[in-house]
């Protein structure tokens, strides 16, 4: 599977990497990239392609085979140098145009982007994630530029209490995150909400 380009402006004033969940592919966050691109026709839009595919062919992170609480974290944690590979090209193309990059990451990509979150490598990087969670708890504050997150208030594979549980982790090190709740929203994307996010950004 090959990453996704929704919109490719020549001069480029913003980047905008869209990162899929579990079983997905880019395709599942196309209609989000081109409502990125109506509100910002200057942003570069990439869907991102997962490294890895599962017994069935389908793509993903990190494998969910047999996951666990106790075996999560540890897997994510191998999953980063791929994932980091990943981001590469399009990080270094912002980098070289000193643009702050923005990464939205849905469910298993949004997993990928808080733990990426606990290094340096994303320091320069504004991220969105939505329907999601930490693999672990973080024990210091995240090196990132900024941090929104969206979620369901009836996500029945991530509860809310593991964004709350985060927030008030975070809290401990001096960074503020306000998530957005959605009544009656499941493990879904809140498309409007996601694009004003970013479109604040631009």
């Amino acid at each position: 599977m090959t990453d996704l380009i929704i919109q490719a402006p020549k001069d480029f004033k913003q980047l905008v990497l869209l990162l899929h969940g579990v079983g997905s592919s880019p395709a599942h966050l196309k209609p989000l990239g081109q409502a990125i691109a109506a509100a910002n026709p200057k942003a570069l839009i990439v869907a991102l392609a997962a490294p890895f595919v599962d017994e069935r062919g389908l793509s993903q992170w990190f494998s969910v085979a047999g996951v666990t609480e106790q075996n999560r974290p540890q897997r994510v944690i191998q999953a980063l140098p791929a994932f980091f590979q990943c981001l590469a090209p399009w990080l270094q193309q912002a980098r070289a145009a000193a643009i702050e990059p923005v990464l939205f990451g849905f469910s298993q990509g949004g997993i990928m982007l808080l733990e990426a979150a606990k290094t340096i490598e994303l320091s320069d990087c504004h991220l969105l994630v939505c329907a999601t969670r930490f693999a672990s708890l973080p024990d210091q504050a995240l090196s990132v530029k900024s941090l929104g997150w969206l979620h369901g208030q009836h996500d029945p594979l991530f509860s809310p209490e593991l964004v709350l549980q985060a927030k008030q982790r975070l809290a401990l090190f001096g960074q503020n995150i306000e998530p957005q709740f959605f009544a009656g929203m499941q493990h879904e994307l809140p498309t409007q909400a996601a694009v004003e996010w970013i479109s604040n950004l631009a």
